[in-house]
């Protein structure tokens, strides 16, 4: 599961499985194909194609400047 590959302060911005299969159970709509069995390895490609590149400053030279993106709209 993608929750349990990823550091706990970023799986605790994301929904739970539980909660999407709720919703998607109760309205039947879709958001799209859900992949199972995500690897480790997918979410980290996943991720480092998603995210905004040079949109941070002040970092140190040999930090990767990459902003990831969560898509949320409602503050």
């Amino acid at each position: 599961m993608a929750h349990d590959a990823l550091p706990s302060f970023i799986s605790s911005y994301l929904p739970s499985p539980e909660f999407i299969d709720s919703v998607l159970t109760h309205t039947g709509d879709s958001f799209g194909p859900i992949p199972t069995g995500l690897t480790p390895a997918q979410l980290k490609q996943a991720l480092l194609a998603l995210s905004s590149r040079d949109m941070l400053s002040g970092l140190p030279a040999e930090t990767v400047n990459l902003l990831a993106f969560n898509n949320a709209t409602v503050s």
